[in-house]
């Protein structure tokens, strides 16, 4: 699995959770990509240039666990104003 779209089912399920803005723990992870490695399936993923970010988080249980996540994107938006000239909208 060298390219960004030649990804695993395991893989797929993950990375199109967190691109649909979720967030990610191993337990979740069980639940929505049936895998039992996080870690070592974000870090594939890492590999293939997915800018995964992580954090470490205490359960409800006190137990720590690593939470995953990818930073929205936000691009530039333009508007047109009179004359054909450009300007960014906030």
């Amino acid at each position: 699995m060298n390219a960004k779209n030649d990804l695993g089912p395991q893989h797929y399920a993950i990375i199109e959770y967190l691109k649909a803005g979720h967030s990610l723990t191993p337990i979740e992870a069980i639940k929505i990509a049936g895998s039992m490695k996080l870690s070592s399936r974000v870090g594939e993923l890492r590999t293939k240039g997915y800018n995964i970010q992580s954090e470490w988080i205490k359960t409800d249980t006190g137990k720590k666990v690593k939470k995953y996540w990818i930073e929205p994107k936000h691009e530039p938006v333009f508007m047109i104003k009179e004359h054909g000239q450009l300007e960014f909208a906030v």
